[in-house]
């Protein structure tokens, strides 16, 4: 029989034993641990990579697979599905753009964007977007604007700029509008993250069908009046509302407001959707536009159209946001207009709003490559 010696001594190897094959299993634990966590960073960085070189594939090849368009044209007659309560204008029976006449108007199309890209928006880019609306210009007798956001200091000091960096260069809209409108009839302005697709179609189509009454015409899309894309009219009502809205935006340019609440959207919208006192404005509780009725005295000059006149977006096809209809998603001219005698069907404008770095860059050099080949 083993003595308390013994036994103690076999204790003790049991525990070095013991000991030593923990430390082994956990070495392989944590080894398999460390080659699970590599192995899901490689797949999640190779499906964001597949994810964003194949966005473009996803939402036009495969989108014509599996979705198909309720509309080729952008039915202006549609009914109000948001419930906005701004000013609709009188379409057509059939929904059709009005007959028009061009070259009545003087008209001026606004970018405010940097010279020098930004990020993945490199310069050449930027400058074929330029070229995709002074082509456009051209068609029309339209006057192109460009407003650059990186003037430098010796430029700034001959001709000082319109851009005030003391807010996100977005909310300078406001001011490069009030500088330029009194020299033209109307002034459009057009966000750089969209392409021009129907050349054709002019902007005396949208003036027309609206009226001579509407000050601000513009779209709206799930969330209401969206400022991407919009006109205005050289009236006194108009200047003094870009100069209002630049002088209320102050308390907005933060991302919540003074109570915590956030503030929806981004930059210069937000001040258009405090103004009108649209329903997602309404809907956070946010303060309203000065006293009862203000805000309907504004809605009064403002016209808005269906989102598809001149504002649709590239909608992944799984994407489940967007007006029914179809009224949100970019519908394409079946042909491409690449038939000079055919129907050019399809929108006016495809605009990226809410996309972000390649996957924008990519979308945005994809419809100008496509805008570029239209045969007019």
């Amino acid at each position: 029989m083993p003595n308390a010696a013994e036994l103690e001594k076999s204790w003790a190897s049991l525990k070095r034993r013991s000991a030593l094959l923990r430390g082994i299993l956990g070495q392989v634990t944590l080894r398999k641990l460390a080659s699970v966590f590599a192995l899901l960073v490689i797949l999640y960085y190779a499906l964001s990579w597949i994810h964003v070189n194949t966005y473009v594939w996803q939402t036009t090849a495969m989108a014509d697979l599996v979705h198909h368009p309720e509309r080729y044209e952008c039915p202006l007659h549609a009914d109000d599905v948001l419930g906005e309560p701004l000013l609709r204008a009188p379409w057509s029976s059939d929904g059709s753009l009005p007959p028009v006449r061009t070259g009545t108007l003087n008209i001026g199309l606004l970018m405010v964007f940097s010279q020098s890209g930004n990020g993945d928006w490199k310069t050449d880019l930027m400058q074929r977007v330029v070229a995709n609306r002074v082509r456009y210009c051209k068609m029309h007798g339209y006057t192109p604007i460009v407003v650059a956001t990186d003037v430098d200091e010796h430029a700034r000091a001959s001709a000082p700029s319109v851009i005030d960096r003391g807010r996100p260069v977005a909310w300078s809209k406001f001011l490069a509008i009030q500088k330029h409108l009194p020299r033209y009839d109307y002034v459009a302005y057009v966000d750089m993250d969209a392409v021009i697709m129907q050349l054709s179609t002019p902007l005396e189509a949208f003036i027309e069908a609206t009226g001579p009454c509407s000050d601000i015409i513009l779209t709206e899309d799930w969330n209401g009046p969206n400022t991407g894309i919009y006109l205005v009219k050289n009236s006194p009502w108009s200047r003094w509302f870009v100069a209002h809205a630049w002088e209320l935006g102050l308390p907005l340019v933060p991302k919540r407001s003074i109570g915590g609440t956030k503030h929806p959207f981004e930059y210069e919208q937000r001040v258009v959707h405090y103004l009108l006192e649209s329903n997602v404005w309404k809907q956070r509780g946010l303060s309203k536009y000065r006293r009862p009725r203000a805000a309907e005295s504004v809605r009064a000059h403002v016209s808005v159209l269906p989102q598809c006149a001149f504002n649709s977006y590239s909608l992944h096809p799984f994407d489940t946001r967007g007006l029914s209809l179809d009224l949100s998603r970019y519908v394409h001219d079946p042909q491409d207009g690449k038939d000079p005698g055919g129907s050019h069907l399809g929108d006016f404008i495809v605009h990226f709003a809410g996309k972000k770095g390649r996957i924008k860059a990519n979308l945005i050099e994809h419809y100008l490559e496509v805008s570029e080949q239209q045969q007019i």
